[in-house]
């Protein structure tokens, strides 16, 4: 297990850090309740559009940027 900063924040890749309101921008139509398939959240839709728009971004990367993204999409609609 990693230890957590004393700030509380968990992040450490300052490279997908200063990606994530671009992205954010990018794929958070996907977020909104009244977009989905069939009842679900376009999470598929908005990882490989994130892929699509930024090559640069690894699978792995991508997949963790939507995962944080989806957690900040909730904290904001609170």
């Amino acid at each position: 297990m990693t230890d957590i900063p004393q700030s509380g924040d968990r992040r450490q890749n300052p490279r997908l850090r200063a990606l994530f309101d671009q992205a954010y921008e990018l794929i958070a139509p996907f977020y909104d309740s009244g977009q989905t398939w069939g009842g679900r959240p376009l999470n598929g839709l908005a990882f490989h559009t994130l892929r699509d728009r930024m090559p640069e971004l690894s699978e792995e990367e991508a997949h963790i940027v939507v995962i944080a993204l989806a957690r900040a999409f909730e904290e904001r609609r609170r």
